[in-house]
């Protein structure tokens, strides 16, 4: 049996307090910054609110001023000014409700442009590629075939997904951490082995402006890459343009240093009106069903091997389902708000990390950056 000195027993006592004191600080230091966010989150929202409140009450006040003064018969000098004044603000006032809607009507065209821009872009590189490819090797110039659908099949496939969207985005019994990172809030449901996942946040910009922005990135092989992370040199094709709010995309991601595999995908990004808003969705299809290959530019297949390198350089692929959307809700009495919903479904939470990088680099390209400096 040891004996312990009560020496020993004070220095090991005062370690632990010492241990306790400095995890009560750090504790209560972390509930101090807690609440100090809140409370300026709470304060902007209230300041905003107001501030809409006053501006609203402003116009009016102007627009009542307007009609007395234009009964008023009176001849003063004061009167003629401050209604020439205030008729010149109405001006304004009209003239920057015009320019709104004039620039609505610019990211539609904009939108537009840009798929033509896309469809071109393709052909010239289909042009100018290289024909000729060495034996034993994949061509890195590549086309690719498909045998389309239907447009009833397509549809198909696009209306069973929004239900299922729909059932899980209107579910009242999904959970939430209740953490807020930069304003955004999360949602979740498990079903099996099946996890869906949604983050939330509300945006100053209108649910409609909000989807051409998205669009305009989405629908864009050469911006949609940007979502993601450098790292993942991440390339998307597109396959057919099925309709104005319909395209068949191909996303392929290269080999990693810590995978052989190229990850690939065939699915579908479509935009839908709903009743609280909008729907943009992006959804795996098989990619048997439009007989999906990857050939030259002269029409030979991409693999041009003896059977058993054949067979490991297939080996080394694989497809992965891809099931993601985003909402973009009206807000009751609050046209030129948009609450945003990024969601999808997986059976792994691995993701999830990479969901909100994801979010945050769509917020980045769409909204603007979040990390700005400020005078208090």
């Amino acid at each position: 049996m040891q004996n312990h000195s009560p020496s020993d027993a004070t220095s090991s006592g005062g370690k632990t307090g010492d241990v306790n004191r400095s995890e009560r600080k750090r504790l209560k230091h972390r509930e101090y910054v807690k609440k100090s966010y809140n409370k300026k989150i709470t304060t902007l929202e209230n300041l905003r609110q107001e501030w809409n409140t006053l501006d609203k009450q402003y116009a009016a006040l102007l627009q009542s001023g307007s009609a007395k003064q234009d009964d008023d018969k009176a001849d003063s000098s004061s009167t003629v000014s401050q209604s020439e004044t205030l008729r010149k603000y109405l001006q304004a006032t009209e003239l920057k409700k015009w320019y709104q809607e004039e620039n609505d009507r610019l990211y539609r065209l904009n939108a537009s442009h840009m798929k033509v821009q896309s469809r071109m872009a393709q052909l010239v590189d289909s042009s100018e590629a290289a024909k000729a490819t060495l034996p034993g090797t994949v061509s890195s110039s590549r086309q690719y075939h498909i045998h389309p659908l239907s447009a009833s099949a397509y549809a198909g496939i696009i209306e069973n997904a929004t239900n299922d969207v729909l059932r899980f985005a209107r579910s009242t019994d999904k959970l939430s951490t209740g953490a807020r990172v930069l304003g955004w809030t999360d949602q979740r449901e498990i079903r099996g082995r099946t996890l869906k996942f949604a983050l939330q946040k509300e945006f100053s910009i209108s649910p409609r402006e909000l989807l051409q922005r998205s669009w305009g990135i989405f629908s864009n092989p050469d911006e949609f890459p940007k979502v993601y992370g450098s790292a993942l040199n991440v390339n998307f094709y597109v396959l057919q343009y099925i309709d104005a709010d319909t395209i068949l995309f191909y996303r392929r991601l290269p080999p990693s240093s810590n995978s052989g595999c190229v990850v690939k995908t065939v699915f579908l990004l479509t935009r839908r009106q709903i009743a609280e808003g909008y729907l943009m969705l992006f959804r795996s299809i098989d990619k048997e069903l439009v007989h999906f290959e990857e050939v030259d530019v002269d029409g030979i297949p991409q693999i041009r091997l003896d059977p058993s390198a054949a067979f490991k350089l297939v080996s080394s692929e694989m497809w992965i389902d891809m099931y993601i959307w985003v909402l973009f809700y009206s807000i009751p009495k609050e046209p030129k708000k948009c609450l945003f919903h990024f969601g999808g479904a997986t059976t792994t939470s691995i993701w999830l990390r990479e969901v909100l990088f994801v979010a945050l680099r769509w917020e980045n390209m769409v909204v603007g950056s979040q990390f700005t400096l400020t005078a208090e």
